[in-house]
């Protein structure tokens, strides 16, 4: 179950920026769905291993908390998709 959406991802980073961190090939205008979804999934699979032991899951309301930090998951995952300089080689 996803604990965040496409639309909080934008709530916490402008278009232009999502567009950048999910399309591979330029121009980046618009953002990648597929690559959105993916980072939004891996955020709640991380998320369910920690409130698995301690909690039914789906969970039928879902805490403000836990989707703030669903969001900052998956934005993490989006940047890290990105290199960070230059490589050699």
């Amino acid at each position: 179950m996803a604990y965040c959406t496409q639309e909080d991802l934008l709530r916490a980073m402008p278009k232009r920026t999502l567009a950048q961190l999910t399309c591979d090939t330029p121009p980046a205008t618009e953002p990648d769905d597929t690559v959105i979804h993916w980072a939004i999934a891996s955020a709640a699979e991380l998320i369910d291993g920690y409130l698995r032991q301690r909690y039914t899951l789906p969970m039928k309301d879902v805490p403000t908390m836990v989707r703030d930090v669903s969001v900052a998951i998956a934005r993490h995952t989006l940047y890290a998709r990105r290199p960070e300089g230059k490589e050699d080689g």
